[in-house]
């Protein structure tokens, strides 16, 4: 599938509250090779809204990982 549709679309469901389905869409964007910390930061909120904060801590340290620079991983 084409990144740009899929980040669309994951930022789509989480603007509706659709959050499992963010979730599936930022996982297949980062199974494809599409690794960023926003990416990482914006699944871990989708995580935290459903209430799974072991994966949310997860990506937030996989952000971290990947940006240590990233801001938005150490607020969340």
């Amino acid at each position: 599938k084409d990144p740009q549709l899929l980040e669309h679309r994951a930022k789509a469901h989480k603007e509706n509250e659709e959050y499992g389905a963010a979730i599936k869409d930022i996982g297949q964007l980062i199974q494809s090779g599409t690794k960023s910390a926003p990416l990482y930061v914006s699944r871990a909120t989708a995580y935290t809204y459903i209430g799974n904060n072991r994966a949310a801590l997860a990506d937030l340290d996989k952000a971290i990982e990947l940006d240590a620079n990233n801001p938005n991983a150490y607020y969340n």
